[in-house]
This record gives structure tokens, sequence and C-alpha cells, in this order.
């Protein structure tokens, strides 16, 4: 009777250790997944870069970041072109740009503090090596710190802080996130939204682009192939934005 039972336990700790390395095992493949789709959330055909601009000596003050959007098969003076077209330059500027990729330290989805900047960049094919080593908890955008009119390279203390995600409208509440936003005297959804996201007679209160969160509902996402993995923003947030360079 007692091998019985020793044996019958055996095989029950044997079953709830399979069961658990399985999960184990099933967690990290989700999460594997989840990191490579958001990796190939960034663009095939074009870099998404952000680019923070040095002058004469100084920061640009009217922007932390300037997105510049390039495509892959450009050269780097077509990049820099694009990069002072974005930046407000002269056009005759361009040629004498200097592009400096950004090196953070530590965590977040910011990417942590910035430590220094990366060799100048001397053929766009390093873009791509760049997106390779960011974390795929980040934003898929490249940083560059764009150094214009022989201006000094920056203390690292210089930089800005990446460039946040869009912040929520509002207080997210239990099981309904920030959707109450849509309630409104309005019978369409989208005008509540409207007067109380983007009134216009006062400025936003959180910003020209919000993302709205579901509470925890998930939502469809048609038109993709079965099997697709999204990651959890896809399905939870939605981008509600006025501003029309978004």
């Amino acid at each position: 009777m007692s091998d019985t039972k020793l044996n019958s336990t055996k095989i029950a700790a044997g079953v709830a250790a399979g069961t658990i390395g399985l999960y184990v095992a099933s967690r990290a493949v989700k999460s594997a997944l989840r990191d490579s789709a958001r990796r190939a959330a960034s663009s095939p055909t074009e870099y998404h870069l952000a680019v923070h601009l040095v002058k004469d000596g100084a920061a640009d003050s009217s922007h932390d970041w300037i997105l510049v959007k390039q495509h892959k098969a450009a050269d780097l003076e077509q990049l820099r072109r694009a990069v002072a077209q974005a930046c407000g330059l002269d056009p005759s500027e361009a040629d004498g740009l200097n592009l400096h990729p950004v090196e953070r330290r530590g965590g977040g989805d910011d990417g942590g503090r910035c430590t220094g900047l990366g060799p100048k960049i001397t053929q766009t094919a390093s873009l791509e090596t760049l997106l390779l080593h960011l974390a795929p908890e980040r934003l898929q955008v490249p940083e560059l710190v764009c150094i214009a009119g022989g201006s000094t390279t920056p203390s690292p203390a210089a930089i800005p802080r990446a460039a946040p995600v869009f912040p929520l409208p509002g207080m997210s509440l239990p099981f309904v996130g920030t959707t109450y936003q849509i309630l409104g005297p309005e019978p369409i959804y989208t005008y509540n939204i409207a007067n109380n996201v983007f009134p216009c007679d006062k400025p936003y209160p959180y910003g020209a682009t919000v993302r709205s969160y579901s509470g925890g509902p998930r939502s469809k996402i048609g038109d993709f192939a079965s099997g697709t993995v999204f990651h959890i923003d896809a399905e939870t947030m939605t981008t509600w934005s006025a501003d029309a360079n978004v």
C-alpha cells in the first residue's frame, strides 16, 4: 500500500512539474512572439526617426524631438536633406549636418537616461542596425542628434528624454479605462470625444493626441492572417488625435 501511495505521489509531482514547465514555456513563447510583433511593427519601407536639433551651440528650444520619415533606399545626402527640411533649416545647410545616434541606459518606455552619442552616421544602412538594437518594449524609432552650424557635440545631460508615449485622456477607471470620454449629450460619440478631449473654446486638456484605454477588454482586429500575434496595446488602446501632423 505504501509503495502505491509513493508511486501516486511521484506521478502527481511529475504531472505538476510538467504542467508548470509547459506554462512557463508557453509564457516565454508568447513573450517572444509579442516582442517579434512589436519589432515587425516598424515600417518595412521607410525609417521613422526622432531628431533633436543642436544649432549654433544650443539645442532647439521649440522642439525636443522632430519626426523625420525617410525611405530606406535613400542615401546619406537624401537623409540630410530630409532632416534639414523637417528641422526648418535652409537647404544649403543640409551638407554640413552631422547625425549621431543617442545611446541610453536604463529601462522603461523611454529607454532611460542618455549616456552619450554614438559615432557619426556615414551611411543610412547603419539605421537598420540601430533598429535591431532597440528593446522591443520601446517605440521602434531610432533617436538621432543633428548637429548643425559647426556646433560642438552636446553633453549627455543636454539630450532630452525620449519622446514619451501619448498620454491618457483623463484618469483610467477600473473596467472602463478612459472610454467614458465618449459619453455626453451628442448622439454621435465622436462629437462627445471632441467636446470632452478636444474642446474648441480652450486649450486641449490632455494634448492634441491621446491614447484611450479600453479598461481591459480586447478589440477584434480584422484583415490579418489567422494566428497573427498583436502587441497588447493594439488590442486595448485607441489613438485619438486632433493634430493634422500626427
